[in-house]
């Protein structure tokens, strides 16, 4: 697992997407960037984006079309292992859908993922 530190390094390079990767879980399908397939294998986390594809299709059921369409995920550490992960619209609404973990060692505070037309991707990948 990368540190912190080289994450937090490495990822903002990712700026736009070359390759797009395959991702499934069950019945939902949608791509990965490449900087989203580094960040789920270099900080470990195929959680994280297991967990965005099993709220699929709660979203699709609620009827929100724009939020079926574009939607950010942001996962917060609350405390030393304990992260909120939610999901929003926009930067401006309150949350469509959230979950706590109670247990993760991912080394970041804090990251947000945008899944726009069924791509999950890091905001400088868009």
């Amino acid at each position: 697992m990368k540190t912190k530190e080289e994450l937090l390094e490495l990822l903002p390079r990712f700026c736009g997407s070359e390759t797009f990767y395959a991702y499934r879980l069950l019945n939902i399908a949608f791509r990965l960037t490449e900087g989203v397939k580094f960040l789920a294998k270099e900080a470990e986390c195929f959680w994280l984006v297991d967990a965005i594809a099993s709220y699929q299709p709660e979203i699709k059921q609620s009827g929100n079309q724009m939020l079926a369409e574009f939607q950010i995920w942001e996962l917060t550490r609350k405390l030393e292992c304990e992260f909120l992960l939610v999901c929003k619209e926009d930067s401006n609404t309150e949350p469509a859908c959230s979950q706590e973990i109670e247990f993760s060692d991912f080394p970041l505070d804090e990251i947000k993922l945008w899944l726009c037309d069924g791509t999950l991707m890091l905001p400088s990948e868009y």
